[in-house]
C-alpha cells in the first residue's frame, strides 16, 4: 500500500511573494520537495467559480498544487449555519463535497479528538497519543525527569516536558488490528498517509487543523 509522508513548513520569502494567494504553508516531502502549498481563502472565482465566497461558506483556506493558484486540491470552509457539529467541510475545485474534517479543543484529562470524514463515507479518529507512545512515556518518566530538571537549571527554569503526542487516525468502528491511514510524529513532525484510503487534499487540510490545535 502506497504512503506518502510530509511535513507542514513556513514558506520562504520567496515563494511568498511568487504566489497569487496569501500563503500559510508549503507541504514538504521527507527530501524537501514541496507536495503542495496552503493558501488563506478560496481559490479566484476564475479559476473555481463553484467556491465563490457566499453567505452560506465562511472560508477559511485553500490546499494548492502551485503557486499560481491555478490547480487548487481542494477548500476547507465553515457552513453557516452550522450544521455539522463544528466539523469544517472540504470541498473539491467543482464545489462538490468530499469530506470534513474537525480538530477538537483540548481538554483537561482528555485526549484531543481529530475526525476526518471522507466522501465515500469513511470516518477516521485520531487520538493526541497512541497507546504505545503512553507506555514508553511512562516506562521511561524518570529519565525524562532526569533530563527536563537538568535543562531546567540550564535554561533559566524553562522545561522540555511535554506529554505524547504521536496520533494515529483509524477507521472507526474500530474492527480489531489494521493499519492507520494516517500518522503523524511528534518528534519528526511529519505525516504518513496511506493515499489509497485518504487523499493527499484532505489530508493536508487535517494536518493545517491539527497544527492549529497542537500549536
Amino acid at each position: 500500500m502506497s504512503a506518502v509522508v510530509f511535513a507542514l513548513k513556513a514558506p520562504s520569502a520567496s515563494e511568498g511573494k511568487q504566489a497569487a494567494y496569501k500563503l500559510l504553508h508549503t507541504v514538504r516531502a521527507r527530501d524537501d520537495k514541496v507536495l503542495a502549498y496552503v493558501g488563506r481563502g478560496l481559490p479566484r472565482p476564475a479559476v473555481a467559480p463553484a467556491l465563490a465566497p457566499s453567505e452560506a461558506l465562511r472560508p477559511r483556506f485553500t490546499v494548492y498544487a502551485d503557486l499560481a493558484g491555478e490547480r487548487p486540491l481542494c477548500s476547507v470552509v465553515r457552513p453557516v449555519p452550522d450544521r455539522e457539529g463544528g466539523a469544517l467541510l472540504v470541498l473539491a475545485p467543482d464545489g462538490r463535497r468530499s469530506g470534513t474534517v474537525r480538530s477538537g479543543s483540548p481538554r483537561r484529562g482528555r485526549r484531543t479528538r481529530h475526525t476526518i470524514t471522507t466522501g465515500d463515507g469513511l470516518r477516521l479518529v485520531g487520538r493526541e497519543g497512541t497507546v504505545a507512545s503512553w507506555a514508553w512515556f511512562v516506562l521511561l518518566s524518570p529519565l525524562w525527569l532526569v533530563v527536563n530538571l537538568a535543562w531546567m537549571i540550564g535554561n533559566n527554569g524553562e522545561g522540555v516536558w511535554s506529554l505524547p503526542s504521536r496520533t494515529a487516525w483509524r477507521v472507526q468502528p474500530d474492527r480489531g488490528f489494521r493499519l492507520s491511514a494516517m500518522k503523524y510524529s511528534g518528534i519528526s513532525g511529519r505525516y504518513k498517509v496511506r493515499t489509497p484510503v485518504l487523499d493527499l487534499g484532505t489530508a493536508c487540510a487535517q494536518a493545517v487543523l491539527h497544527r492549529e490545535v497542537a500549536g
